[in-house]
């Protein structure tokens, strides 16, 4: 997670499927809020939730894990 001391707070991030497309089922985006040791934090709202702040460390599955993430530009 080197890169992620690079990446400006509030910058849009994503999941995107080995193809590059967005999958709205089991995807996820947010906005970025900064780094952790091993991940981030940003903020994401769920469907018919409120915005919640999510952190996000090594060794999850694929929206859970960090390094499934790209800024979006």
């Amino acid at each position: 997670m080197e890169v992620c001391y690079r990446i400006p707070l509030y910058t849009p991030i994503a999941t995107f499927a080995t193809n590059g497309v967005y999958q709205p089922n089991g995807g996820r985006a947010g906005i970025f809020l900064g780094c952790l040791q091993n991940g981030f934090k940003f903020a994401v709202q769920d469907c018919d939730f409120a915005i919640q702040v999510k952190h996000l460390e090594s060794g999850g599955v694929f929206a859970n894990d960090p390094s499934n993430y790209f800024v979006l530009r």
